[in-house]
């Protein structure tokens, strides 16, 4: 085989795309691609009309890529701008091999003469194949690359430091150095530790959840986030048992886990499953905006004319000074307002009623009293165990500040680096059993 010469007339048009994939050693890459192009161009005698260039831009994937879009967009114009297009190399077109491949095919089909200055592609019938197999090879390179990462990223972490990213609430970064790197320059590496003002509350809140306790109650205790709307992903996050994913690989003992391994999976229970599209709610669980509900008869009255729940809402609009609270039928809501014929039902009377009938004839004296006669018994039988508990925990807090004294001791010797990380969860042991 021979290699390909320059496949463009003296004085043909041409456009050039560059592309590089960030990182601090390539924030030159994609000058240095145009400048090798425009030398190409002089020494060929072609007249380089555009550059198309896309910075910090994967070749894994075409989205995101405004150069490529806008290269694309004008290829398809009519009559057709310039004889071709160069690349410094195949990879910078794409690293996926079907992309790689179609991206080139419609170019071909629609007359422009591709050139790559760096491939070795011969002239000739093989041309296509020895092509097709440098798309193998960028494909490889990067699959490779990818596994290399990982590798290195779950190495890191089971030294016990963090790969990337921020920690969650309840963790603080702690630099360290871990070496050197090949300029000479330190390698610093990141290690999380408890924080000793928000870990108490992450754990405070794991064992509300497994009270099965809600969001806005959690919220109101702790205060982790600015909203409740986090708390979801929050109570799914292994990283609070220690753990550390590194793509679908996950390494155990990184850092210093909040929780125990029971506290998860009780907390888990406590999440129920979401019925399927088209299944009914399950009976006897309560729909959690049920329970929340401002209207005390939602999920319980029913529609008269059809049987489905009714729900609860309010109308603000118009002149009143006070919203207009009412109930609907819920399957008029879903489905229409041709499906039942259930108007409006106005709030305040049906919830008079029935706050009425329960104070009338279940909140009696007689009901209170023998309430409080339950609770008192329950309080004498569980006292014996409850002081038990109460005094161990006193001992575990006296061992703990004992261990506080001797780490407080290595510190003022050695420096904080060495007693730093334990002092903070003794810290954060303490705050858990007072």
């Amino acid at each position: 085989m021979t290699k390909r010469k320059c496949p463009f007339q003296a004085g043909d048009r041409v456009w050039a795309y560059c592309r590089d994939s960030g990182g601090d050693e390539q924030q030159d890459s994609v000058v240095s691609q145009r400048r090798a192009i425009e030398e190409f161009c002089q020494r060929q005698n072609l007249l380089l009309v555009h550059v198309f260039a896309d910075e910090a831009r994967p070749g894994s994937s075409t989205v995101g890529r405004e150069g490529l879009e806008d290269l694309f967009f004008l290829t398809r114009q009519e009559p057709q701008p310039v004889e071709g297009i160069i690349f410094w190399s195949l990879s910078r077109l794409a690293r996926d091999q079907l992309d790689s491949q179609f991206m080139k095919a419609d170019l071909r089909r629609r007359g422009y003469v591709l050139h790559s200055m760096t491939d070795d592609v011969p002239d000739g019938e093989f041309a296509l194949v020895v092509e097709a197999l440098i798309d193998w090879k960028n494909e490889r390179y990067l699959k490779d690359l990818s596994r290399d990462v990982k590798r290195g990223l779950q190495d890191l972490a089971e030294q016990g430091f963090a790969p990337g990213g921020f920690p969650p609430r309840g963790y603080l970064v702690m630099k360290e150095e871990i070496g050197f790197k090949r300029n000479g320059k330190p390698r610093i590496a990141s290690r999380w530790v408890p924080d000793p003002e928000l870990a108490p509350r992450v754990q405070q809140a794991f064992r509300m959840m497994a009270r099965q306790a809600t969001c806005q109650e959690i919220h109101d205790a702790t205060k982790i986030f600015k909203t409740r709307a986090c708390y979801v992903h929050f109570f799914r996050n292994k990283t609070y048992l220690g753990i550390r994913k590194c793509g679908e690989t996950e390494v155990e003992g990184v850092h210093e886990a909040l929780i125990d391994r029971e506290l998860w999976d009780a907390v888990q229970a406590a999440f129920h499953p979401r019925p399927k599209k088209g299944e009914k709610w399950p009976k006897g669980r309560p729909h959690p905006k049920r329970v929340g509900s401002d209207f005390i008869l939602s999920g319980l009255a029913r529609c008269p004319e059809c049987g489905a729940a009714i729900l609860g809402s309010s109308d603000n609009t118009g002149r009143r000074k006070k919203p207009y609270r009412y109930y609907i039928c819920g399957r008029k809501c879903r489905e229409g307002w041709s499906v039942c014929p259930t108007g409006k039902i106005r709030a305040d009377e049906p919830e008079a009623a029935v706050l009425g009938f329960v104070t009338k004839n279940v909140l009696t004296l007689a009901f209170v009293e023998e309430l409080v006669d339950e609770m008192n018994h329950m309080m004498v039988q569980e006292a014996p165990t409850l002081q038990m508990e109460i005094e161990e925990k006193q001992r575990e807090l006296a061992d703990i500040d004992k261990a506080k004294e001797v780490l407080l001791d290595l510190a003022e010797k050695f420096g904080a680096e060495s007693a730093g990380a334990r002092l903070l969860g003794r810290e954060s042991e303490r705050s858990e059993l007072q």
